[in-house]
């Protein structure tokens, strides 16, 4: 049998979903800045994450920030 065709949407209602993608970067201690974008809010934790936990010796900074 054959479903009924769905006519409601979420932007009907102005409900549209915020799609947020992250940043993570990394400070070189020649001042080199490396951004990965385009990430998802788990994998810039993860790699966070990792970069603290084995820190390269040439790393000054890292981090990670929400892009619109």
């Amino acid at each position: 049998m054959k479903q009924r065709e769905d006519n409601k949407t979420l932007d009907m209602f102005g409900n549209i979903p915020d799609i947020t993608v992250y940043m993570f970067y990394v400070e070189t201690t020649d001042g080199e800045c490396i951004e990965w974008r385009g990430l998802t809010l788990t994998k810039a934790k993860q790699m966070y994450a990792y970069t603290n936990a084995c820190q390269p010796s040439n790393v000054v900074r890292s981090g990670w920030e929400a892009l619109k």
